[in-house]
């Protein structure tokens, strides 16, 4: 097959100009070529990358290509994973927390408990009680398989817990006395209190769900939605296991470096809270 006069989406002779941008490239150096591509019977027009290279021993132009949505898409689906997760474990967590640490009720005791015993229990052993429930919440084939699973994090809810403790009851006593009720008292007094301790508990989510790596493994067999790129420990390790090492050891990497970033980030937050 003759493609030398190939055309993309667009008309333009998408062939001969990866030809022609490769003959100018230099020994060992690379080029990236986009153009927009639709196949035959598809309606929408999809953009591709190729990556091309001239090797002059053998007068080869070398090329791959791929579609670009094809690299977005596993950044978008793990920034909505990470964001909606960490989002809705937050607040939960911290209304949770504020519950367990100044309400009185029957059992208050003994729930606040049992949220560190389930720190306790490895996550391996709550696979299938997990998948269960997903299955009849009938989510098995959608990212909140993998989303609602991060909600229950027993060790945000004690960690803000033990924040909520340490805030003397006299804030609450002359908040009452100025007629704030429980909900005014908690947002406007107490979670601003706690307001780094709410802060390092978020950081704390992100880099958890950055390092998903068990449940998305062994829920991608039963769900859909889940590919070897949903999480970037997940990615890294598919990636290994083709022999690409450099490519999950460039994952792996990244990985260390937004844990540092978010970290530094969430220093020299509390540093200017502090110093104004």
């Amino acid at each position: 097959e003759n493609i030398w006069n190939a055309k993309d989406a667009d008309g333009n002779l998408f062939i001969q100009s990866i030809v022609n941008k490769s003959l100018a490239t230099k020994n060992g150096q690379c080029e990236f070529e986009r153009y927009p591509w639709k196949n035959a019977g598809e309606n929408e027009v999809r953009w591709k990358v190729a990556a091309i290279t001239y090797f002059e021993p053998w007068d080869w132009v070398i090329g791959a290509g791929s579609y670009i949505d094809e690299f977005e898409r596993p950044v978008y689906t793990v920034t909505r994973s990470i964001l909606i997760s960490s989002a809705i474990a937050l607040v939960i967590g911290t209304l949770a927390a504020y519950s367990l640490a100044r309400l009185r009720f029957f059992g208050s005791s003994t729930l606040a408990r049992s949220v560190l015993f389930m720190y306790l229990i490895p996550s391996s052993l709550l696979f299938i009680p997990l998948f269960l429930i997903m299955r009849n919440l009938g989510v098995i084939n959608t990212p909140w398989s993998l989303i609602l699973p991060a909600l229950t994090w027993a060790f945000g809810v004690f960690l803000m817990r033990q924040f909520f403790l340490t805030i003397p009851r006299d804030f609450e006593d002359a908040a009452r006395i100025d007629g704030a009720n429980a909900w005014q008292t908690a947002l406007r007094i107490k979670i601003p209190l706690i307001r780094d301790s709410v802060i390092l508990t978020g950081v704390f989510s992100i880099i958890g769900t950055l390092q998903l790596f068990a449940e998305p493994q062994v829920l991608r067999s039963i769900s859909t939605s889940i590919s070897s790129t949903y999480t970037p420990n997940l990615l890294a390790f598919t990636a290994a296991s083709g022999n690409a090492y450099n490519y999950a050891a460039a994952v792996s990497f990244l990985l260390a470096m937004a844990t540092a970033v978010l970290s530094f980030v969430f220093l020299r937050l509390t540093q200017r809270w502090e110093n104004s």
